[in-house]
C-alpha cells in the first residue's frame, strides 16, 4: 500500500510541474507576442516603408526577449528581404513598459545577413533613414555577432558576381545622446577588415577609421572585384602581391556635402605585368604610398625585371568621382624614375 501512496503523490507531482510549466510557457508566450507588437510598430514608426515579419517570440526567463526568423523588407519589394536575422535578443525596460512605453536597452543580432543590392537604375534596396525628430533621444544598444553582408550590383542591367564578407562583428553605441560610436570587424575578399568610428547625429558629420592590416591580392581576387571596379579590370588583373592599408573617411553634410578620403598603403612582394609597360614582368615590387582626396602619392617605389632594378616616385590625379582615362599617363602629374643595370640590346 505504501508504494501505491508514493505512486499516487509521484503523479500528483507531475502533474503539478506539468502545467505549472505549461502556465509559464503560455505566460511566456502571450507575454512576449504583445511586446513582438510593440516592437513592430516601433519599426514602422520609425521606418514608414518596411515591413517586418517575425516568425515566433520568446520572453527570456532573466529579462528581455528573443524574437526568431526575423525579416525586414521594403513594402515595394516583398519577394526579397534586406535583412534576415535568425535570433535576436532584445533588452526592455520593464518599468517603462508596465507604464505603457517601449524602451529598448539594448538589441544583439545573432548570425544576420544584410543584402544590400544596387538595381539596375542605381538605386538601393535599403529604406531611407529616419528624420531627426522620428526618431527617440537616444538609439539602443547594437550588438551584432557573426554577421555576413552579401552585395549584388546590378548597376546598368549588367550581371554581376556577388562580394561578400562573413564574419561580421559590430558594436554600436549611441553615448552621449548626439554621439554615435562604432566599432566592429569583418573577412573580406582580400582579408580581415577592422573600423572604428563616430556620427554626429547634431550636425550630422560622420568619420571612419578602416584598417586592413594584411590583404593578399590574387588573381581569382581580382577578377572578382574586376566586375565592381572598372579599373581593377582595365589596368590591375596582371597585379599579384600582399601588404597593409589604412583609410580614414569623413563625411560633413550642408548643401553640397562633402567626402573626404585620406588613405596609406604599402604594397610588397609583388609582381606586375601591363601591357603599357615596356617590360614583360616587373617583381619584388615594393610601394609605399598614400591616397587622399583624389591625389595618388606613390613616395617610394622600387622594383626590378631580370638584373635590372628600379627606384621610382610618382605622383597621378585620380578622382574620386568620374570617369577614369584608359590610358594611365593622362592622369600622370610628375615622376622621377631611376633605373640601374639596364641592359640595350640592338
Amino acid at each position: 500500500m505504501v508504494w501505491r501512496v508514493w505512486l499516487f503523490r509521484s503523479l500528483v507531482c507531475t502533474a503539478a510541474v506539468a502545467v505549472g510549466t505549461l502556465a509559464y510557457l503560455v505566460y511566456l508566450q502571450t507575454n512576449a507576442q504583445a511586446i513582438q507588437n510593440r516592437v513592430i510598430d516601433q519599426i514602422r514608426s520609425d521606418f514608414p516603408h518596411v515591413e517586418v515579419r517575425i516568425g515566433s517570440a520568446w520572453l527570456r526567463p532573466l529579462g528581455g526577449l528573443w524574437l526568431y526568423d526575423v525579416k525586414l523588407y521594403l513594402r515595394d519589394d516583398l519577394a526579397h528581404p534586406f535583412l534576415v536575422i535568425p535570433v535576436a535578443t532584445v533588452f526592455h525596460d520593464k518599468e517603462q513598459l508596465t507604464a505603457g512605453r517601449l524602451l529598448i536597452r539594448k538589441i544583439e543580432l545573432t548570425q544576420p545577413v544584410l543584402r544590400l543590392r544596387r538595381n539596375a537604375d542605381g538605386q538601393w534596396n535599403l529604406p531611407d533613414w529616419p528624420k531627426t525628430n522620428s526618431v527617440s533621444p537616444s538609439a539602443p544598444i547594437l550588438v551584432v555577432r557573426h554577421g555576413r553582408i552579401v552585395f549584388e550590383d546590378r548597376q546598368g542591367g549588367v550581371s554581376r558576381p556577388l562580394l561578400e564578407f562573413d564574419g561580421v562583428q559590430v558594436t554600436l553605441v549611441n553615448d552621449p545622446p548626439s554621439i554615435v560610436t562604432i566599432q566592429g570587424s569583418g573577412n573580406s575578399p582580400v582579408g580581415m577588415l577592422r573600423w572604428s568610428g563616430t556620427y554626429d547625429r547634431k550636425n550630422p558629420t560622420a568619420q571612419i577609421e578602416i584598417d586592413l592590416p594584411h590583404y593578399v591580392l590574387t588573381r581569382p581576387t581580382l577578377e572578382l572585384l574586376a566586375h565592381h571596379v572598372e579599373p581593377v579590370r582595365k589596368h590591375l588583373l596582371g597585379v599579384q602581391g600582399q601588404g597593409s592599408a589604412r583609410m580614414s573617411v569623413r563625411y560633413v553634410s550642408g548643401t553640397r556635402p562633402t567626402w573626404q578620403t585620406d588613405a596609406r598603403f604599402y604594397f610588397h612582394r609583388g609582381q606586375v605585368v601591363h601591357p603599357r609597360l615596356p617590360l614583360k614582368l616587373l617583381s619584388e615590387v615594393e610601394i609605399s604610398g598614400r591616397y587622399r582626396d583624389g591625389r595618388l602619392s606613390i613616395e617610394s617605389g622600387r622594383a626590378r625585371s631580370g638584373p635590372t632594378r628600379f627606384t621610382f616616385q610618382v605622383e597621378a590625379a585620380l578622382p574620386t568621382s568620374g570617369p577614369w582615362s584608359d590610358d594611365p599617363e593622362d592622369h600622370l602629374l610628375q615622376c622621377h624614375l631611376s633605373i640601374d643595370k639596364l641592359t640595350l640590346s640592338g
